[in-house]
């Protein structure tokens, strides 16, 4: 497991969260709603780093990737 990258994630991910709360009270509610959106990426992509094996996403030198799909 990345560890210091998943803490880094979740740490902006809450980060993103305390100024979605703020500018929710604060009626700013399209850019509360824009903050909301990043938060909930940033934890989405901390837990598919803690749940995926270390390995390329992409490699267009890899035998394997033609390019074509299946």
């Amino acid at each position: 497991m990345r560890e210091p990258e998943v803490s880094e994630w979740v740490r902006q991910a809450e980060y993103d969260y305390e100024d979605t709360e703020y500018l929710f009270l604060g009626k700013r509610y399209p850019k509360a709603i824009f903050c909301c959106h990043l938060a909930l990426e940033k934890g989405l992509k901390a837990h598919y780093i803690q749940v995926q094996p270390p390995g390329y996403l992409s490699n267009i030198s890899h035998p394997d990737n033609t390019g074509r799909s299946s």
